[in-house]
């Protein structure tokens, strides 16, 4: 069973760990559960990714127990 992009883009922003090369869907996404305009600076601050994980948790147990 393959996985579709949006299970992908909620996958690589939960671990980091990018799973597409659509690295705007992933950008968007987590624009849009942090619900603000994230920089790419941003995404290497350890505070940011603890919020991106804590906002992406719901969706990533939806995709893990799909």
């Amino acid at each position: 069973m393959s996985m579709t992009k949006e299970e992908k883009v909620i996958l690589s922003a939960y671990t980091g760990y990018y799973l597409t090369n659509d690295f705007d869907a992933i950008h968007e996404y987590i624009n849009q559960i942090l619900g603000r305009t994230v920089t790419i600076d941003e995404l290497f601050e350890f505070e940011i990714l603890e919020e991106i994980q804590r906002k992406s948790k719901e969706d990533f147990v939806k995709v893990i127990y799909s």
